[in-house]
């Protein structure tokens, strides 16, 4: 079942991450809501090969010596059929004309969005490019 975002009424401004127009129009990630939200369902499913049911949405705002160091909306699913997870989070950030996926699988010490977060943002493009960066120092040593 597809979900089709309704159109942005003339009088809305794409603010990212804000209330736009009306009490339900909220605009996240270059996207609606519920269109991020069925991405976010879709890419654990392909990714953890297990049915995904959405049932909530946490804030978290993460520090880092005094300073937002990341916030934004983590989509918290129920998962069915996966062997180890009973729980997934989910967010998503831009990247140039794309939109990436991030998925943390609720297994210890995973118990939070906020955990979730920390283990997604530590384990990201940059821990791989460094990892990637210290196998290829090693092949060629």
């Amino acid at each position: 079942m597809a979900i089709e975002s309704p159109p942005l009424p003339p009088s809305a401004k794409r603010e990212r991450g804000k209330v736009l127009h009306g009490r339900f129009a909220i605009w996240a990630d270059d996207c609606w809501v519920s269109e991020r939200i069925r991405k976010l369902g879709e890419a654990i499913e392909t990714t953890h090969e297990c049915n995904a049911v959405h049932v909530g949405t946490e804030i978290v705002v993460e520090f880092f010596r005094d300073s937002v160091a990341w916030n934004g909306l983590v989509e918290i699913f129920d998962l069915k059929g996966h062997p180890k997870a009973k729980r997934c989070y989910a967010w998503s950030y831009p990247v140039t004309d794309d939109t990436q996926c991030v998925t943390v699988l609720e297994i210890a010490p995973i118990d939070s969005a906020e955990s979730a977060v920390r283990v997604g943002h530590c384990e990201g493009p940059t821990a791989l490019k460094n990892a990637l960066r210290a196998l290829t120092a090693f092949l060629t040593a």
